[in-house]
């Protein structure tokens, strides 16, 4: 399973911070990449979309960013975050009113920590699930190019074989592309079906 916001929420370390869900923001089954904390006014600059952001609410008292929460958030979710985690232990304890609107506005989840754990135990934990979870996909589309190119001999490939590797690689990032190889490298089939590679290989290349 793909980890998501709420299989975030159900993390041992995560709950231990007793999290309460601010702002829903679009879909609590969002996909999670990867989650870290960097508590730059800039961060969104350096990020790809997916990740779970985690900072300090001190960070918020920052003279830096009097005024700009709602430019903040308005990065954050034009970068594509998948959910901004604020810890409200000591110095800011409740969630600002201008960053619970602006999460709401732009859609962004948006979860208070009501109880203090280590950024890194919460960190090695989730993204320890989330390469857990990237590598049970690879091996499954590993075994899946093994069966096809078992049971396909010839450069006539049954259609059966678009439903599941479509399915496979949809369970992974939505970015990501599964490709199924001959023994040489020469690319069989892939998705998603648009891709170029969606086409069966001449003989003469195979005989290559």
């Amino acid at each position: 399973m793909t980890v998501s916001i709420r299989s975030v929420l159900h993390n041992t370390q995560f709950k231990r911070a007793d999290p309460v869900v601010e702002v829903e923001g679009k879909d609590l089954d969002t996909p999670v990449r990867w989650v870290f904390t960097n508590e730059r006014e800039d961060v969104s600059s350096f990020l790809s979309g997916g990740e779970m952001l985690i900072i300090e609410g001190n960070a918020l008292l920052a003279a830096d960013w009097y005024g700009t929460l709602g430019q903040y958030v308005a990065s954050l979710a034009q970068a594509g975050v998948a959910a901004l985690v604020v810890e409200l232990v000591e110095g800011v304890v409740r969630m600002p009113d201008e960053l619970v609107s602006a999460a709401r506005l732009h859609g962004l989840t948006l979860i208070g920590l009501k109880s203090r754990v280590p950024f890194v135990n919460i960190c090695q934990s989730v993204n320890t699930a989330i390469v857990h979870e990237q590598m049970h996909l690879q091996l499954e589309v590993d075994t899946m190019s093994i069966r096809y190119v078992r049971d396909c001999p010839t450069p006539a490939v049954s259609k059966q074989w678009r439903k599941p590797l479509r399915r496979c690689s949809a369970k992974a990032w939505p970015s990501s592309t599964a490709t199924v190889c001959w023994p040489r490298g020469l690319a069989v089939r892939s998705t998603p079906e648009t891709s170029p590679a969606w086409s069966s290989p001449s003989r003469g290349a195979l005989d290559r």
